[in-house]
């Protein structure tokens, strides 16, 4: 598999970051064998160098002055991801929602549990096949302690089986902006469970149609 694209981890928001070896290491390995190069990137000024930027449970506030560039990264073509944590954790589903609220996306502050579709009889571990965007070759995926998310506008990327939303996007200008429910649906551990890696392959290096 080669992939052109060029893909950011950012570290520049004290984010949980693809270089810590215990959460990350056989991802990023398991990356790397299907030729998916990501750089861990801790100046926000140089993500603007990428086409794909990862902002994976950022917790420090973005200025006004990152949020008109990450504006302006969308409309110029990029692609950029946020992922959050249930419960709205280390306020980081409130941080973000300060970026993207603005755009028709937000996190609920809640957590999202399924007692009949889980991983191992674990309500935290909710387990769908309710996928709209990225399900090539995906069949079922595994999102721990997700939180919910509500969209006045854009499209679903992944639905709890009872149809709650749990990843979704929005189209601005040439870009795309998307938003997940959990920061460790990809991290070494839950990557391994069902489709979960294929899906974070999927998402790392496709569009949304």
């Amino acid at each position: 598999m080669e992939v052109n694209l060029k893909i950011a981890w950012s570290a520049s928001h004290q984010e949980f970051i693809i270089s810590d070896y215990y959460y990350f290491g056989w991802f990023d390995k398991k990356l790397r064998e299907k030729g998916i190069v990501i750089d861990e990137v801790d100046e926000f000024e140089r993500l603007e160098n990428y086409d794909v930027i990862v902002f994976n449970y950022p917790e420090i506030w973005f200025s006004d002055e990152e949020k008109n560039m990450i504006d302006k990264w969308l409309n110029y073509g990029k692609k950029i991801m946020f992922l959050a944590y249930y419960k709205n954790e280390d306020r980081v589903a409130e941080l973000i929602n300060d970026v993207v609220a603005k755009y028709g996306l937000k996190f609920n502050y809640d957590h999202v549990k399924d007692d009949k579709s889980n991983w191992q009889g674990d309500p935290y571990y909710v387990v769908t096949s309710e996928l709209r965007e990225y399900s090539e070759g995906v069949s079922k995926i595994c999102f721990p302690c997700t939180a919910s998310i509500e969209l006045s506008d854009g499209y679903v990327i992944a639905k709890t089986e009872d149809e709650r939303v749990i990843a979704a996007g929005k189209k601005v200008g040439k870009g795309l902006l998307e938003i997940y429910g959990t920061c460790v649906f990809w991290d070494s551990f839950s990557a391994k469970i069902l489709d979960n890696f294929q899906f974070s392959c999927n998402i790392l290096t496709q569009r949304a149609k």
